[in-house]
Formats: structure tokens, C-alpha cells, sequence
């Protein structure tokens, strides 16, 4: 969503209304999405997968004072269901009485797995399974079991199906019960996993894990999600709204290459694609993937294209290519690129005197402050005269950097009345005239227009006083004896 405030209120479209219902994308075509609903037809494809245990369905006996008619609140029933993202017919679930259940061939027939796992606590609820987008066969299975005053921390896996198990952690790597896990869709070794008490890494498929603590808190971690576009780990806590991580490509190579690559002093990580945003593009609300890419020195963004970005630190350096795109929502003509680009590079380089005037004035106020700390007491008619000429060169100065860039009113300061700012005016123009993917608008030409012609006055003003006050002042300093001067012959800064 690319629009000044990010997601709104109105973004948002009613899909389908149910008590405690869910909703997902499909992942292969992102303009449908399938909803649960109370209604319509359905084809059994399981028995009862959970242990049906008589003892855990007395709810009318043991419900508490307002017995559920809805049945949602009823226990032994499946909390998880997870299809392979590479076998159709390739099913998992967890039920909240502890069993683990598989079918390979769409529901006509369902193993139960939980005997295999070694380990796992007996009727621990299986919130979350995980199943590889990699590897078939493989699946992370979450287990908790604080329901029954077990909190310690189980998350296991398995490469055959559920055959054999391996656990992954334990009370002596994390801390909290378990409650959700991803592995990252392109680097195994990636993976994610949520506790009851924050988030955890692993960039060795387990072996180790470390507490995410950067910008996320110590909250309850109940489901995490990679963005397949973006890169993003998404993750929903309980009770501290949902948090994004942006762009976990750095983390995958890290757990490509191994840790060793965090001992270089600087290393670029490949970089997505970098999409120029201009106003245009706020305008529309259709996704655009990547990166914003900045501009070139002097304000221009850069043509579409692959740019070579190199990074140095402390004597060492690396580099990465970034490929830059148009913003996709936008269409655009390269020729009208171009001459946007010719044209404002012509009027930044008229701008670029204005930094340079600017940095004189300043180097002439040090110069007449120094002056002023010089001059003798008395009251001789020199020492007046050059103190009142001192003064007049001293105002004449703050006059000319006023009007070029006012000073900024102090916290114990009241602001004064807005004035003119010819500062702001060229940069507002120059802005202007950079921002877009058409042809130059009449209104963007007249406003360059305008901050060029306040922009020759102005260097024509200090063009004139640099070659006429400036001199005549010097030499009356210098006939003083107190002469701080070491600039060189002024030259014309006008055009």
C-alpha cells in the first residue's frame, strides 16, 4: 500500500461475518480467498481425528454456570490444519486433546502420528504445524501444554512423514511454551519460532537459538508469516497488535553463508528491487513490491536500470547491485525522463551558486566579527568611523542571509511573521519540477521560473556587494592594522 499514512479504515473490505471464523489468500492467485462460513455444502473427508474422549465432553455438566449451545467452546476438537504446499492431497492436523493426524491421499485414509513422537506430553494441545515448502515430508510440529501446568517448551520435527521425530527445543534454549513457528520459504536453515515470552532465530536449523530483542517486545508470539513478496516476517501477538520485521533477506544469508560472515567488518546483502515512488503513485492503492530508491547527488532520482552500490567502512568496502523500476501503477515515456532530468539538472546547477553565496557571506560575517573583537578601545575619529563601518557591513550581511534563509525562531523565542525565504522557494521549485514520470507541467515550468528570476537577484546583490562594499571595506580595515582577511579575488557568482 503506497499512500502518505500508510493502511487506513477504508482499505479494508468485509470478505465474509462468523463467530471465530478465518479467511486466507490463495497463494497461487491473490484475487481469491477462501472464508469459512456457518452455511453451504460440505464433503466429510476424516472420521473423528481427535481422541473423542467421553471424560472432556461433559459440557452440560461441567460448562460452568451458561452452558455453550454453539458447541464452540467444546474440547477435543481440531485447533490446526495445514495443507503441503507440495502435495495436494497432503494434509496435517493438530487437535487440542494431543493428537497429531496425516492423510496422504486427500482424507480417504489418516495416520495417527502421535505414538512417534518421543517426548511430546501427553494431550498437549498442537496449536501450529508448519509443513516445508522445500522438503517433502518435512513439518514443524508446535506442542504446549501449560493447560495442564506442563510449561515447558516443545517444538519437534520430522523429514519422513512423521515416522521418526527430533526435538528441537527445550527449557535450556527458549524460554515459554511454544506457540508458533515458520521456516523460512527459501533458506532451510531459517527459522522462526514464537513463545509465551517473545520471538527466536535460528540460523542452524535449530541448533541454536537467539531472542529476537531489536524493536520486539517479551510478549506471547502466537503466529508468524513470510511474506512471499515483500520478505517480511509478520507476526500477531496477544495483546501488543501485530508487528512487522522488515525484510528477513539479511537473516537468509546469514543462515546461507553461516556466522562467519557477521565477523567482516562491512558486508552488502543483495538488495530487492527499487521502485521510484512519485506523487502519481500515492494517488492509486494497488501494491507495489520493493524498496524506494533515493536520488542521485542534487535531488534527481535515477533512470530504471542496474546500479552498482558500494558500501566502505574502517578501510574495508562491499557492494551490491540494485535494480531500479518505475513504479509499475504509473506509465511513463523514457523520453520525458530524460528531459525532466536535463532540465532540472540545468536549474540545480543555477541553484548550486546559491550554496556557494551562501558560504561566503558566512565566511565575510566571521571575518567582520573578528573585525569587531579587534578594533581598540577609544574614541578617536577612526576608531568611530570604523566601528560604525564595521556595524553597516555587519547588517548589510545579516540582511542578505536573512532574506536567503531566515533563522529558525529558538524554543524561548516567539516565531515571527512567515518571511520571505528564497531558500525555501528554490527548493520547493526544484522539488517540484523533480517529481514525475510525464512531461514537465506548465505549472512546474512556471514555478522554476519564478525561484530563477528571485534567484538572479539575489546573487546579483551579493555579486555587486562583493566587488564594490567588500573591497572598499578591506582596505579600510587594513589601513587600521586589524585585518583578519585571507580570502582570494572575489569572482562573478551570477550568471
Amino acid at each position: 500500500m503506497l499512500q502518505r499514512g500508510g493502511i487506513q479504515y477504508y482499505h479494508w473490505q468485509t470478505v465474509m461475518g462468523g463467530d471465530g471464523f478465518d479467511m486466507m489468500v490463495d497463494s497461487s492467485d491473490n484475487r481469491f480467498g477462501y472464508a469459512m462460513s456457518q452455511g453451504g455444502n460440505w464433503t466429510l473427508i476424516s472420521p473423528d481425528l481427535t481422541t473423542n474422549d467421553p471424560e472432556k465432553l461433559k459440557q452440560n455438566q461441567t460448562g460452568g454456570l451458561t452452558y455453550d449451545i454453539t458447541g464452540a467452546e467444546n474440547h477435543c476438537t481440531i485447533i490446526a490444519t495445514t495443507p503441503s504446499p507440495l502435495q495436494k492431497d497432503e494434509i496435517w492436523v493438530g487437535t487440542d486433546d494431543g493428537n497429531l493426524q496425516l492423510t496422504r491421499d486427500g482424507g480417504s485414509t489418516w495416520a495417527n502420528l502421535t505414538e512417534n513422537i518421543k517426548g511430546a506430553p501427553k494431550n498437549g494441545w498442537i496449536p501450529q504445524i508448519h509443513v516445508s515448502n522445500q522438503n517433502p515430508g518435512e513439518a514443524f510440529v508446535v506442542i504446549n501444554n501449560y493447560r495442564q501446568n506442563d510449561f515447558e517448551s516443545y517444538l519437534f520435527y520430522t523429514k519422513n512423514y512423521g515416522k521418526n521425530w527430533s526435538r528441537m527445543v527445550d527449557d535450556t534454549k527458549v524460554s515459554g511454551y511454544c506457540l508458533s513457528v515458520i521456516q523460512d520459504p527459501v533458506e532451510p536453515n531459517l527459522i522462526f519460532l514464537g513463545t509465551e515470552s517473545g520471538l527466536y532465530v535460528s540460523i542452524d536449523y535449530g541448533v541454536n537459538w537467539t531472542k529476537w530483542t531489536r524493536g520486539y517486545p517479551t510478549v506471547p508470539t502466537m503466529d508468524l508469516k513470510i511474506h512471499p513478496r515483500e520478505q517480511d516476517l509478520i507476526i500477531a501477538t496477544f495483546g501488543r497488535s501485530v508487528y512487522i520485521i522488515d525484510d528477513v533477506r539479511p537473516q537468509r544469508q546469514i543462515a546461507k553463508q553461516g556466522i562467519s560472515v557477521l565477523d567482516k567488518e562491512i558486508t552488502a546483502f543483495p538488495s530487492p528491487v527499487a521502485y521510484r515512488i512519485g506523487s502519481k503513485s500515492q494517488a492509486t492503492a494497488q501494491p507495489a513490491a520493493g524498496a524506494r530508491m533515493g536520488g542521485e547527488p542534487g535531488g534527481m532520482s535515477v533512470f530504471p536500470g542496474k546500479y552498482m552500490v558500494k558500501y566502505s567502512c574502517s578501510g574495508q568496502s562491499d557492494s551490491t547491485w540494485i535494480e531500479v523500476q518505475i513504479d509499475p501503477r504509473v506509465p511513463y515515456l523514457m523520453s520525458d525522463l530524460v528531459t525532466r532530468k536535463e532540465y532540472v539538472l540545468a536549474f540545480q546547477k543555477k541553484v548550486d551558486k546559491l550554496t556557494a553565496a551562501m558560504e561566503l557571506i558566512k565566511q565575510a560575517q566571521d571575518a567582520v566579527d573578528l573585525v569587531t573583537k579587534e578594533i581598540p578601545a577609544g574614541r578617536s575619529e577612526e576608531l568611530r568611523t570604523l566601528r560604525q563601518e564595521t556595524k553597516t557591513i555587519k547588517d548589510t550581511l545579516a540582511a542578505m542571509m536573512n532574506r536567503i534563509s531566515p533563522e529558525r525562531p529558538t524554543e524561548t523565542q516567539r516565531a515571527s511573521p512567515a518571511e520571505y525565504n528564497l531558500v525555501s522557494k528554490v527548493t520547493r521549485a526544484l522539488a517540484s519540477a523533480s517529481d514525475g514520470f510525464d512531461a514537465l507541467s506548465n505549472t512546474q515550468k512556471i514555478a522554476v521560473e519564478l525561484a530563477e528570476k528571485e534567484l538572479k537577484k539575489m546573487l546579483d546583490q551579493v555579486d555587486l556587494f562583493f566587488t564594490t562594499t567588500w573591497p572598499a571595506f578591506k582596505e579600510t580595515v587594513s589601513k587600521s592594522s586589524v585585518s583578519p582577511f585571507n580570502d582570494k579575488p572575489w569572482s562573478k557568482i551570477s550568471w
